[in-house]
């Protein structure tokens, strides 16, 4: 099943004078089985791709720069 997520984040005692970026767009790919795949555009305006297993109520993966 394919999914999107648009996610906010507030990054705290962040370097003085840097601007991250806080909204992350986000697409993932659910296989029956509960294996995640996906990408997002993450807070230094790069893409990362991720992947792993959704356990329910915690998810577990490897995710990319």
């Amino acid at each position: 099943m394919w999914e999107f997520f648009v996610a906010v984040s507030l990054h705290i005692g962040s370097l003085v004078g840097y601007d991250f970026n806080e909204v992350h767009p986000h697409v993932r790919y659910t296989t029956e089985d509960s294996y995640i795949a996906g990408a997002y555009y993450n807070s230094e305006r790069n893409v990362s791709l991720y992947g792993g297993y959704d356990f329910g109520n915690v998810e577990l993966g490897l995710v990319t720069g």
